[in-house]
């Protein structure tokens, strides 16, 4: 079949046409065809190596895909040896050296896959059926290896999650454990809107990062043994958790005999600080509050403000600047922040 048969993609444009010209030179022999999608075909027909669903599969940009071709002339590498190096995830291209060209006026490292390109490369009748078939392999492939990761990770969430509850029970009772209810929402629980797209609140939503705040003992305990070994200084008073995050400070003022507790928040964390106080049997106390504590509406001034607004080399996690606006336009006359 003439190879120019084999391309039924028109365009106004003239790309097609311009894919097609030129002489290119095979990779694995020395047989030459007009246009690259004719060598792309001549790869599958006389090579069975699907250069097409390589390229995809790999994510090659234009600059892997010149050093993929240059090393496979340059080290005259089979097709065979090509697709171990494929499958065995070993790019031995990755090198700078093959960014020049083996071929002088190379055609293939011209070659900017698009949809045209595509169709012409696949054409009709056996061909057709055998690369659509190796691209939806590896796609099916991709999309399976991705599910994969996402569960392991959603695995991972979960694990850290438990963990956070069962340490805050441990904190607030000792050995004694709390069992898990589900996520129903309560009245104590009140959500701001809010712009979700900032990097910082973003990350403080991943679980992992306030498990490992928790196994901090000397950090919790610290708290801990002040907030509850001081109730006189929390009975009956109304208090603001600026950043609460898993809520522990909350239910620590909670414990210590507080009359009411805003928790306050802007990342998604929130939502595990509410379960976690209704767990705690302390959702007629606390009320969790989605927002930044600069933006949140409370029923009136607060006696108490307390934050773990500290964080590596003291101020990293910019918090301070909340806890005093908090200060400023929440803390009663006489009130207290701590720390």
């Amino acid at each position: 079949m003439d190879p120019k048969s084999r391309r039924e993609v028109d365009s106004d444009s003239g790309e097609d046409e311009e894919f097609e010209q030129g002489t290119s030179t095979c990779l694995f022999c020395p047989h030459t065809s007009e246009g690259i999608s004719a060598m792309l075909l001549h790869f599958i027909e006389a090579h069975s190596i699907n250069m097409l669903s390589i390229r995809y599969k790999l994510r090659m940009d234009d600059y892997a895909w010149i050093q993929l071709v240059n090393y496979t002339r340059k080290t005259q590498t089979s097709p065979e040896k090509l697709l171990t190096l494929v499958e065995s995830k070993d790019y031995p291209w990755n090198e700078t050296a093959f960014y020049k060209p083996v071929l002088e006026d190379d055609v293939l490292l011209q070659w900017e896959p698009d949809e045209a390109s595509m169709m012409a490369v696949v054409g009709n009748g056996e061909a057709m059926g055998a690369s659509v078939s190796l691209l939806e392999q590896d796609r099916i492939r991709v999309a399976e290896e991705r599910a994969k990761v996402a569960e392991e990770a959603l695995e991972r969430a979960l694990t850290d999650l438990k963990a956070i509850r069962e340490q805050s029970a441990a904190f607030l009772l000792g050995d004694e454990r709390v069992a898990t209810t589900g996520l129903k929402k309560s009245q104590s629980e009140e959500s701001l809107d809010g712009d979700d797209s900032d990097p910082y609140f973003i990350s403080y939503a991943n679980v992992s990062i306030h498990r490992e705040m928790l196994q901090d003992a000397v950090r919790t305990d610290s708290y801990r043994d002040f907030i509850l070994g001081n109730p006189d200084v929390f009975k009956d008073k109304v208090v603001l958790d600026v950043g609460c995050g898993t809520g522990i400070l909350s239910m620590f003022a909670a414990r210590a005999g507080a009359r009411k507790v805003y928790a306050v928040d802007r990342s998604d964390i929130v939502y595990q600080a509410m379960a976690i106080v209704r767990e705690n049997n302390l959702e007629n106390v606390i009320t969790v509050l989605r927002g930044q504590v600069e933006d949140v509406k409370l029923e009136g001034q607060v006696d108490i403000i307390i934050s773990e607004w500290m964080g590596y080399f003291l101020l990293y996690e910019a918090m301070f600047d909340s806890v005093l606006a908090a200060r400023d336009k929440w803390l009663a006359p006489n009130g207290n922040v701590f720390p």
